[in-house]
């Protein structure tokens, strides 16, 4: 339970503590603690090749997660619209889809997102921090994209379904059998979208 938002500071108590755009944009730290969170989900090998290479041409994957987050956190500093902050994530969502995670590890990112801002909600002090009420109202903004991401991520899914099996019909599915490239799986997902019917990603979710 969120009992207090900080140690000195009541959770109900509303009249002073920060708006959770100002508490993103005054710890700027928690994006660093958050990119280095989503990239521990990669085998020790590739996080530190995404980490410390900087090359987006060398380094495509690790390029993507950064931008990605990077995108979406300033777009949740602002607190813009679900829509924007989702066309930050089609890259990531696509990469991530053609990798080995299961489908909730595909899109956990996002909440290790509020364990960071929750971990350092409850280092800050008095007005520096968030009330219930702030934090509630991140968290059903995070849940709400999450679903959004997860639509993105099965459609993502599909698509590469669509594009294997045209490979077999042709007989050369020993390309992508084994060893699977993001780049060229990203490909072909894009030219395989425009030969099926488009798949609605707007779920019910949002209005909740």
């Amino acid at each position: 339970m969120f009992k207090h938002v900080c140690n000195n500071y009541p959770a109900n108590n509303y009249g002073s503590s920060m708006k959770i755009g100002d508490f993103l944009q005054e710890n700027g730290e928690i994006l660093d603690r958050w990119i280095d969170r989503v990239l521990a989900t990669y085998p020790s090998g590739g996080a530190a090749i995404f980490k410390k290479q900087k090359n987006p041409f060398a380094n495509p994957v690790g390029y993507n997660i950064t931008h990605a987050l990077t995108t979406l956190y300033k777009h949740l500093c602002h607190d813009t619209e679900i829509d924007a902050a989702l066309s930050a994530l089609e890259d990531l969502v696509r990469i991530r889809a053609v990798q080995e995670f299961s489908p909730s590890e595909a899109v956990s990112f996002l909440y290790l997102l509020k364990e960071v801002v929750k971990d350092e909600n409850k280092r800050s002090k008095g007005d520096a921090c968030l009330s219930l009420d702030e934090w509630l109202a991140f968290e059903q903004r995070i849940d709400a994209i999450s679903f959004r991401v997860f639509d993105m991520y099965m459609a993502s899914r599909e698509r590469i379904f669509v594009v294997r099996l045209n490979e077999l019909k042709r007989g050369t599915h020993i390309i992508t059998e084994n060893a699977v490239c993001p780049s060229a799986l990203m490909r072909q997902e894009n030219e395989a979208q425009t030969k099926i019917e488009p798949i609605n990603i707007h779920s019910s979710h949002e209005a909740r």
